[in-house]
């Protein structure tokens, strides 16, 4: 059944508004409207006016969109019903608006919430009255429905190419079209992490031009993945993050691992952001893991940090933060010696050769096990 919205015209001051105000004014009076006040032709109803259009046309369910096409199109095909019957019934068949082969086409351009923000006439149809009915329409649209997100171009809209034609064809779905804006992936993946959907992201990353730009956008999501997996609420999710961070060595979240190390309150998340500092800190990770092996949460995270300082060619940094405690053989010496094991260091080797000939026998064992490892 056809829609009609019987609440629009177009808006004055426009030719369109007046077309539709003489002929609406012409037929509550009964008679013909002021010579000079309309445009040629309008006048009371027409002496035998064309039969109703019917409905328009239905389109290709399979086509891209097209779901979201028919839950926009009673925003616009009603409105455009009225204009047209407007033109059959007040105008003779023979006047120019009424001719069937015109046709007009806008861009509409809608926000993530339906709003829409844009509005462009892409087709003329070369009558200057129908094409400002169609802009007038238009313009009173403000919002329809908001577009799913597989139909968002890479500017974050939605572009609907609607058409508007005075044939049975009239302003339905069928005639419509959604057209992506696609952006060269330098500029297409930044907008695409900016707004959450790693997936296109990495989508778009993969079709840059050359191998060295495909690999610095794939470095960007992974990036912006292991961010948002470090803030996520579960523990899981995050020590998942952490572990891809430390496996990708992606160093531009090394701030936040650091930020985790110190203050989770997850001691095994703390251990494992320690660890991950190894791959993903670099050089400015050194003086906050010497900091951990120095006063740890707990023993797993002091390996932790000895571990990491020994992948980035700082064992004897482990050495400098325990000798202290090796030396006074003291409670805190087994985990001293613990880390130099995890962390060698040719530098310790005389103190740990001293520590195997004395004391309790599990230090000596602690002590054997790090020489060795510190050993040529």
């Amino acid at each position: 059944m056809q829609r009609r919205d019987s609440n629009w015209c177009p808006r004055a001051p426009g030719p369109a508004a007046r077309l539709w105000l003489a002929c609406a004014l012409a037929a509550a009076a009964g008679c013909p409207s002021p010579a000079g006040s309309r445009p040629a032709g309008a006048g009371g109803p027409a002496a035998d006016p064309a039969p109703p259009l019917g409905d328009p046309p239905a389109g290709d369910p399979s086509a891209p969109g097209y779901a979201y096409l028919t839950a926009i199109e009673p925003a616009l095909q009603g409105r455009w019903v009225t204009f047209l019957d407007n033109c059959r019934l007040r105008l003779p068949g023979s006047h120019p608006l009424n001719d069937p082969s015109l046709e007009a086409a806008v861009e509409l351009q809608i926000a993530p919430s339906g709003e829409v923000v844009a509005r462009d006439l892409t087709r003329a149809s070369g009558n200057a009255e129908f094409d400002e009915a169609v802009r007038e329409l238009v313009e009173d649209v403000r919002q329809v429905a908001p577009p799913p997100a597989e139909l968002l171009s890479d500017d974050g809209r939605a572009h609907v190419i609607w058409r508007f034609a005075r044939d049975r064809r009239q302003a339905g779905a069928a005639g419509a079209a959604v057209r992506r804006v696609v952006f060269p992936p330098e500029r297409a993946v930044p907008l695409w992490i900016e707004r959450g959907d790693l997936a296109e992201a990495a989508r778009r990353a993969a079709t840059a031009a050359t191998p060295e730009a495909v690999a610095a956008l794939v470095d960007a999501v992974a990036e912006a993945a292991v961010r948002a997996g470090l803030s996520a609420a579960s523990p899981e999710a995050r020590r998942s993050a952490v572990e891809a961070a430390a496996a990708g060595r992606v160093r531009a979240v090394a701030d936040v691992l650091v930020a985790m190390a110190r203050g989770a309150e997850d001691l095994a998340l703390r251990a494992a952001a320690t660890a991950a500092l190894g791959a993903a800190g670099g050089a400015d990770a050194v003086p906050v893991l010497v900091e951990l092996v120095r006063e740890p949460a707990d023993e797993a995270q002091r390996l932790a940090a000895a571990g990491a300082l020994a992948a980035l060619g700082q064992g004897d940094r482990v050495w400098e933060a325990v000798a202290p405690r090796v030396a006074a053989g003291g409670p805190d010496a087994a985990g001293a010696l613990r880390a130099l094991a995890a962390a060698p260091s040719v530098a310790a080797v005389p103190a740990l050769a001293a520590a195997v000939a004395t004391g309790p026998r599990a230090r000596r064992a602690l002590a054997a096990a790090a020489l060795g490892a510190a050993l040529p």
